[in-house]
């Protein structure tokens, strides 16, 4: 007879074992079938299912569940009796010690005695084995529980082999759901990659991508603080300095919520900058307006709006030299946590050698742009030499004429003087003499306009490749003429343009080519035919305003960094719809709502104006305007190098 129960506890077992086996295979094989739109329902669903397979395998009458952590409170998703939902689990201290320590050992046995509160959620029981489930980080996601409510549960949850099941299982989901975050990362990155194939590599275009796509990413690893889902963020890179000269500042080449580019940010006024200055230091994360940083950067105490109260920076590396810096902020304190912190860490070293090439294809499409430019120049230097000479050869001579005029007029006038003549004929003489000289006069005002005009025409071919400073109104000024002496004509001709300038407009000078004059053309040209359109449909006057302002930009050192202008052409043509201007936005070649438009005329623009540090925005309200403002950096000695166009007297 003994022998018989032996063999029966022994099947029993074997049962058992065969049954807990087969469950942490379904555990594994369910999970690793989930993805990001695996319904909620779904991931619930088996979990009923595990907490039933719990109770049948080991014939245990007691009900089951899970209690999920969410944000300082457990939410029971599972119990067996009633359905759900079920009222939050505050965090006793039992359940503290889970929160806190990520849990004590595989599991543990609580009497009611010891937390009564626990026991609300399971009426009726007087035990509870809890066994604490694992985030990849080893964050506590959640509990699996298992309540007895007769003595023979009791002793079912006293018995080692039972919390060893129990477990196993609260194990084998932790496992599988490193498998699937794994998986899911892995699934997030190639999307990421895909994108920026789409993109087709386009290294402006990725940048904002992966901007755009960070606080996207972040929360699939654990909510970022209470309720903030939309931190934003920001990629710096490191310029191109001497070897072994650390940078004064870095380039902002893309952020959430603008398009702008090549903003600097300087490294000793920057959170950012920490990671520069003190290259053994991983990552910062912390409260930026902390007073420890109130010299480090002065934005976050000069500007009381500012809402930033979590900033999270990590180092890109490549080949131990930092490339670059990514940033988030959050309104919220204490947002990032640990896993928050190794994900992005993750990001920044997956991410940076691709960042390094994106950066480094910026820095040869920059050189690939100067050395056409250089190419053109040395052409042009020559054009303008022929140019100089053939107009100065003919003006030289018709000054030396008009001067022997004058000679020879005064000749006569003396001789005159000198003569007895009768009547009225000296009068009328000097009359003549008087004519000849105010001819004289004009002649010679006409060549000084030929010559200035000469000067003025050769001057913009020799400097028509080359960046340096100009000054900001003489080149609107001319665009502007240009447009009226080609564009203003026909249905066009009672179109107005006004340029209104602040006073300190007028005497600033920009980083730019006299190139510019032609982009400011094309936008000319896009205006005039769109108000053109306009009037015939209702025939309201037509007006181009073009306005001439400062950049508004951060305080502090960025000022004195990224201290800009802004030209905005606004005309009151038909506009295009916010769809038709999202897709303007993106300057894609081609994309035009115009008829007979090529779509190209705004790409060209905005690709000059982004190569020399600026960038190009759009505005429109269907039936009431298009706007255009160009940003252009102010000329800065530090930063731009000065190139002279070719002096005057040259040959």
């Amino acid at each position: 007879m003994e022998t018989e129960d032996r063999l029966s506890a022994v099947a029993a077992d074997a049962v058992i074992a065969a049954g807990e086996r087969a469950l942490l295979r379904k555990i594994d094989h369910r999970i690793l079938g989930f993805n990001d739109d695996t319904p909620v329902q779904e991931v619930e669903e088996l979990f009923v299912e595990i907490a039933a397979d719990l109770r049948s395998v080991h014939a245990f009458a007691g009900p089951a569940g899970f209690l999920v952590y969410m944000e300082s409170e457990f939410q029971p998703l599972v119990r067996s009796g009633d359905p759900p939902p079920f009222e939050p689990v505050p965090v006793t201290p039992t359940l503290a010690t889970f929160v806190t320590n990520g849990g004590s050992g595989p599991s543990r046995l609580v009497e009611a005695a010891d937390d009564t509160r626990l026991f609300e959620v399971f009426v009726g029981a007087s035990s509870c084995l809890l066994a604490p489930i694992h985030t990849p980080a080893g964050d506590l996601l959640c509990l699996l529980v298992a309540a007895a409510e007769t003595e023979t549960d009791r002793r079912q949850l006293r018995r080692p082999a039972f919390q060893e099941a129990v477990a196993d299982i609260a194990a084998q989901l932790s496992i599988a759901y490193r498998q699937f975050e794994r998986a899911g990362r892995h699934a997030r990155m190639q999307a990421l990659w895909g994108e920026f194939v789409a993109n087709d590599l386009s290294p402006s275009a990725c940048f904002r991508s992966l901007a755009r796509r960070i606080p996207e990413f972040l929360p699939t690893f654990g909510p970022l603080g209470a309720v903030d889902r939309t931190p934003s963020s920001q990629i710096l890179m490191v310029p191109e300095t001497a070897v072994g000269v650390p940078p004064d500042y870095l380039v902002i080449r893309a952020m959430t919520g603008s398009m702008q580019s090549s903003t600097r940010v300087a490294v000793r006024r920057s959170i950012s900058g920490l990671l520069i200055e003190y290259p053994d230091l991983p990552f910062f994360c912390g409260d930026p307006t902390y007073p420890q940083y109130s010299e480090r950067y002065k934005n976050y105490f000069d500007d009381p709006e500012h809402e930033a109260r979590t900033e999270l920076a990590v180092r890109m590396n490549v080949d131990n030299s930092s490339v670059g810096i990514i940033n988030i902020e959050s309104r919220y304190p204490d947002a990032f946590s640990f896993l928050h912190r190794q994900t992005l860490l993750e990001l920044a070293d997956t991410f940076g050698r691709l960042a390094a090439v994106f950066e480094d294809r910026m820095r040869m499409n920059t050189a690939m742009q100067n050395s056409i430019s250089t190419s053109t120049q040395k052409y042009l230097d020559a054009l303008a030499k022929t140019y100089r000479h053939g107009i100065r050869t003919p003006l030289s001579a018709q000054k030396l004429g008009a001067e022997l005029l004058e000679q020879q007029i005064e000749d006569v006038s003396r001789w005159v003087a000198q003569q007895d003549l009768a009547g009225n004929a000296a009068a009328e003489i000097a009359v003549n003499i008087e004519d000849l000289r105010h001819t004289q006069v004009q002649v010679l005002a006409v060549h000084e306009t030929i010559a200035s005009y000469s000067r003025g025409f050769i001057d913009d071919i020799s400097g028509y490749a080359v960046e340096t400073q100009l000054a900001l109104r003489t080149v609107v000024e001319s665009a502007v003429h240009l447009a009226y002496n080609c564009l203003l004509a026909g249905d066009a001709k009672y179109i107005t343009i006004d340029i209104v300038a602040s006073e300190e407009a007028d005497s600033a000078n920009i980083y730019c080519s006299t190139l510019i004059k032609q982009h400011l053309y094309t936008v000319f040209d896009n205006a005039v035919e769109a108000t053109v359109a306009r009037m015939k449909e209702d025939g309201r006057p037509g007006r181009i305003t073009v306005t001439l302002s400062e950049e508004v930009i951060p305080k502090g050192q960025e000022q004195e960094l990224n201290e800009g202008w802004i030209v905005r052409i606004r005309d009151n043509g038909h506009g295009v719809t916010q769809e038709q201007l999202v897709a303007l936005r993106k300057f894609d070649p081609g994309v035009t709502f115009k008829a007979g438009g090529s779509g190209y005329g705004l790409v060209a623009a905005q690709r000059y104006i982004a190569s020399i540090g600026g960038r190009v925005e759009l505005d429109s309200v269907g039936q009431e305007y298009f706007e255009v403002a160009l940003h252009f950096a102010a000329y800065k000695p530090r930063i731009h190098n000065e190139v002279r166009p070719m002096s005057e007297g040259s040959d």
